[in-house]
């Protein structure tokens, strides 16, 4: 009867840890998503314009797909929020 009361209390303890690890797991990139979108949405219509055209010269290219070059912002923007998160977050874990 012990044995199996270790066993059970084993497993609990492993799912909490599992569940604890998943929910700051889902925080941190909901974290991370929103400010993302923050920095994304705080580009003015003339930095996006200023940006397609410095990435169409870089590549040479005398037109450039617009979903292209939003996909490409919201990536760095996405990117930068990861940096940050974790910059902000370092010294929890260090």
């Amino acid at each position: 009867m012990q044995l199996h009361s270790v066993v059970a209390n084993a497993h609990e303890r492993a799912y909490c840890k599992m569940m604890s690890n998943i929910e700051m797991r889902d925080d941190k990139e909901a974290t991370i998503d929103a400010l993302s979108t923050k920095l994304y949405d705080e580009l003015s219509d003339d930095d996006y314009l200023e940006i397609e055209e410095i990435i169409r010269m870089a590549l040479g290219w005398e037109n450039i797909n617009p979903d292209s070059v939003q996909t490409a912002l919201r990536s760095i923007c996405y990117v930068e929020a990861e940096y940050r998160f974790n910059e902000k977050n370092k010294l929890l874990f260090y």
